[in-house]
């Protein structure tokens, strides 16, 4: 899965604890397209949010509503300024219905194996 499929869940998790339910996007694309990678990114977000506020998460995790949930981004090219900002603003507005937003910027291996 990757960042392109807008209407797939890449990965879904949970924490060591259980007690989190994790989501993570995996985003290989690189920046030479900054408006349009962040195009991207935010409908893969957006349709994060839906699969989360309808109650598909749910129906597919076993639970009413997980404790705790987060969104993970995994990017392979580090975020320039723009896209910092457009992950610090997301932040704050998944912050309003209780899901976190972390990122990093990890290696290709890393995302390879995650698609496994």
């Amino acid at each position: 899965m990757s960042v392109e499929q807008i209407d797939k869940i890449d990965f879904v998790g949970r924490s060591d604890d259980g007690k989190q339910l994790r989501l993570a996007i995996s985003d290989h694309l690189d920046w030479s397209d900054e408006k349009g990678h962040l195009h991207t990114l935010q409908e893969k977000v957006n349709s994060y949010v839906a699969f989360i506020e309808s109650g598909q998460i749910a129906e597919h995790h076993g639970e009413e509503k997980p404790s705790s949930v987060a969104i993970r981004i995994y990017f392979l090219h580090e975020p320039t300024k723009l896209a910092n900002e457009f992950l610090e603003h997301t932040k704050q507005v998944l912050a309003g219905i209780s899901v976190t937003l972390e990122s990093q910027v990890v290696d290709k291996s890393t995302l390879d194996s995650m698609a496994e």
